[in-house]
């Protein structure tokens, strides 16, 4: 036991100031291997020793056994056990936290090493109430900072040497920003690192009991960044990623179960929950700040295009697709899901989901038409969306629609194949197609794959009833009045 500023031995002195210097000093704050060292009465000489993770006293206070006296741990007189025990019965302690003493620079690459190659013998000698050693965290990054940035730093240096007679603010304006830049990251990347320790530490609690708090399994990760500084060689450390993050996770699980004094497998599966939630976080970020951008991106460009300038049309305008050329189209795109899958669709909007039918095939270019909702978004913009979203939209569809459905609408096609047999009545209608905003033809298309039209709606009402009574024959619902189907879910 020796004095912390001049070295001096402190065995057996009764006073608590180094005779050599003048230092106070007290036991408690030496740390001793167990058994090592007799903790003496002052006052009767009864011998002690210490008991507890540090070799000292415990409790700290009681009744002396020999002289019963009320003594302390800090009143004790010391005394090694043996000659042997001497220069060795206090405990190395972590050079970081005496880097005071030993010198700074000295005490980083001796904790460095130490927490690279033995982990538990560093959190060992590393007291649960000292610093956390984020600042040893923070000089590690800060290393591999401006190792990665020294190339630039003596690209800008040597740029600024030449040009600072010309322009003194602008040439060193490079390098300053190099040299400021650093420090921030480091911080923050620190900051990080505290995060990751509270995920550790969570995982730690949630399986099971923890010895100490939080705090010393921030020191756990903190005191084992070590591995990391290779990625801060100039040009290369970008290569060293890898196999620093796999080291440093190695020997993090050995501290932490050092640490916290739990298993080897609750440690390790701390360090891979806490690392695979800090991978996934910043790529999850990404993908919103990518889906963000391309959000704003298309406002903006909305905003930029001027509206159209409305002309009134010198005639009526035709439709794309006669009504018994659309009703065609659509009728034969069911029953090409029906031959492809065994069975009609649950709602056409998958035939629109999968491009089997687009917009405009069912719309015949009817502005009223195209800006039928389906879903949250019109018919109009349906072919704009991702693949996912098209789905997304047709299973809302699908599961907004009532049971027992009949009917249901997309754009002018009217879609009453619900409740069929696979293979129905030749005569059995499957689509209708209704007047658009500038005819009146209503069209129908039969399963027996051929179209029919009617001019006038009192045309449509003879085939209309027709119809109902062929459906009232086959065990079929009656068809309810097209046009009083609105919803792209349909009707019961």
């Amino acid at each position: 036991m020796e004095c912390r500023v001049c070295k001096y031995a402190l065995w057996e002195i009764r006073g608590r100031t180094c005779p050599e210097c003048g230092t106070p000093f007290a036991p408690s704050e030496y740390r001793f291997r167990r058994g090592a060292v007799r903790f003496c009465c002052p006052h009767c000489e009864q011998e002690y020793y210490g008991s507890d993770e540090n070799g000292l006293l415990q409790p700290r206070e009681f009744e002396c056994a020999g002289c019963a006296r009320h003594v302390t741990l800090d009143e004790m007189v010391l005394r090694p056990v043996n000659d042997l025990a001497l220069t060795r019965a206090e405990v190395a302690d972590n050079p970081w936290t005496i880097r005071a003493r030993v010198g700074r620079f000295g005490a980083f690459f001796r904790t460095l090493w130490a927490g690279a190659i033995t982990p538990p013998e560093l959190m060992r000698i590393t007291p649960p109430e000292s610093e956390r050693g984020l600042r040893f965290a923070w000089c590690v990054l800060l290393a591999i900072q401006l190792g990665t940035y020294s190339v630039f730093v003596l690209i800008a240096g040597g740029t600024s040497l030449f040009a600072i007679k010309s322009s003194p603010v602008n040439s060193l304006m490079p390098l300053a920003i190099i040299l400021l830049i650093a420090p921030v990251v480091a911080l923050i990347l620190t900051m990080g690192l505290w995060i990751v320790a509270a995920i550790a530490h969570g995982v730690l609690r949630l399986s099971g009991p923890t010895s100490h708090p939080l705090r010393r399994t921030v020191q756990a990760l903190a005191y084992t960044c070590g591995p990391l500084i290779g990625c801060g060689i100039p040009c290369c450390g970008m290569y060293w990623i890898p196999v620093g993050l796999v080291w440093w996770g190695i020997v993090a699980g050995f501290a932490i179960a050092a640490a916290q004094k739990v298993s080897a497998v609750r440690a390790a599966g701390a360090v891979v929950v806490a690392g695979l939630l800090m991978l996934a976080l910043p790529t999850y970020g990404f993908v919103l700040l990518v889906q963000a951008g391309q959000a704003a991106n298309a406002a903006l460009t909305a905003r930029a295009t001027p509206p159209p300038v409305p002309v009134a049309p010198a005639s009526p305008m035709p439709a794309s697709l006669p009504p018994a050329a659309l009703a065609t189209t659509a009728g034969a795109a069911l029953q090409t899901h029906l031959a492809a899958n065994g069975a009609w669709p649950a709602n056409a909007v998958t035939l629109l989901a999968s491009g089997e039918v687009t917009p405009a095939m069912l719309a015949a270019d009817d502005d009223e038409a195209l800006d039928q909702p389906v879903g949250r978004f019109k018919l109009r913009d349906f072919n704009r969306l991702t693949s996912e979203a098209k789905d997304d939209t047709a299973l809302n569809v699908i599961g907004e629609m009532p049971k027992d459905v009949i009917a249901h609408r997309l754009g002018l096609c009217v879609f009453v194949y619900h409740g069929l047999p696979p293979v129905p009545d030749p005569g059995v209608w499957l689509v209708i197609r209704t007047p658009s905003s500038w005819e009146e033809t209503y069209a129908v298309f039969k399963a027996s794959g051929e179209s029919e039209e009617a001019e006038t709606r009192d045309d449509f009402d003879a085939l209309f009833q027709a119809q109902n009574q062929l459906r009232a024959k086959l065990g079929l619902r009656p068809l309810p009045d097209p046009d009083t189907v609105t919803s792209a879910s349909g009707v019961p």
